[in-house]
Order: C-alpha cells, then structure tokens, then sequence
C-alpha cells in the first residue's frame, strides 16, 4: 500500500494563496498568468466545496512569472513574511514564489481531510485530479490504485479510526 503523507505546506502569510475573484482579477490584467494558478484543497475546501487558488510556479517559470507585476509583489510579501518568521521560514526566504514541499500527482490524487466530525458514519474521501494542490490539512495518496478508495471509504475503516486515530477537540484527527 502506498504511503499516506501530508499535503503541501505553504508558510506564505497568506499571500500564495487566493481567493476566486482575486485570481480572475490577476488573468484579467494578465492573461498569461492563468498557468501560474492551480486548484487549491485544504480539508475544509475540500468537504465544503469551496473555491479557493494558489499561485504554482515551478523553477523553471521564475523569470515568465516575475514579469507579473502582481504576482513579483505576492513572492516579495512572501519574502518578507517568511523573513521575519520562526526558523522554518527563514530557511524559505530564497524561494518564496512557492510552497516549503511541492508534492503533485501525475495522474489524480486520492485525498483525505486530517480533521472531520465524529459523527459521520463514512470518512469524507474522494479523487482529485493532477491539476489539484492540497494542503497539509489534508492526507493523500499521490497517483494510488482505485480499490485504495473502497478501503478507505469502508464502514470498517471509519470503525477502527474512532477507535484508534487522534482527536481534536472531539472531532477524528486522522493520521497515517
């Protein structure tokens, strides 16, 4: 069985990370910043279906996406957080046009939120595609085997979680 591991952590002050409206704003000025811009998934997105963005670019696309005006003044905020930040941070300051890990799947991701209510009888799990980000609220498996998802989603798995997995308050912190 392959490995269940955290999303990607981000460490940005917020500023990789955008809302809907704020990502159409940035293609409307700049059209040719659409590739730099990935659907983003925390557990709460995730579960709820809310729409939220990230900036993704990869080393190789630096240079195109600073000459972005918006997007050169996100990675500078980023810099800036990160600059003032704990030791992690710090340590990001040289790349601050992206993410601390940056996992992406080949093919889909099966993914599962680390947090959820013990009332559900079933864990909220689902596939997402190769264009999807998740972040560390979130369990996943990178490219996995369908039947993962029949074992995962199983009424006998969500019985040994409540017995054996972490809580957060009351709620199911589920871990690998």
């Amino acid at each position: 069985i392959p490995p269940l591991v955290f999303g990607n952590q981000v460490i940005d002050g917020g500023n990789l990370i955008l809302q809907e409206d704020e990502k159409n704003r940035i293609v409307t000025l700049y059209p040719s910043s659409e590739k730099f811009f990935k659907r983003l998934y925390g557990g709460e997105d995730f579960i709820k279906g809310l729409v939220r963005w990230c900036i993704w670019v990869k080393k190789n696309q630096l240079d195109e996406a600073l000459t972005i005006p918006l997007l050169k003044e996100k990675f500078e905020k980023t810099k800036q957080y990160r600059m003032t930040g704990g030791e992690v941070a710090r340590s990001l300051v040289d790349i601050s046009y992206r993410f601390r890990y940056i996992h992406e799947a080949k093919s889909n991701l099966l993914v599962l939120p680390r947090t959820t209510t013990e009332r559900r009888d079933y864990l909220p799990i689902g596939f997402l595609d190769n264009n999807s980000i998740v972040t560390d609220a979130i369990q996943v498996i990178y490219d996995p085997e369908i039947y993962l998802m029949g074992i995962l989603s199983s009424k006998i798995h969500m019985l040994w979680v409540k017995v054996v997995a972490g809580r957060l308050k009351s709620d199911l912190r589920y871990s690998n």
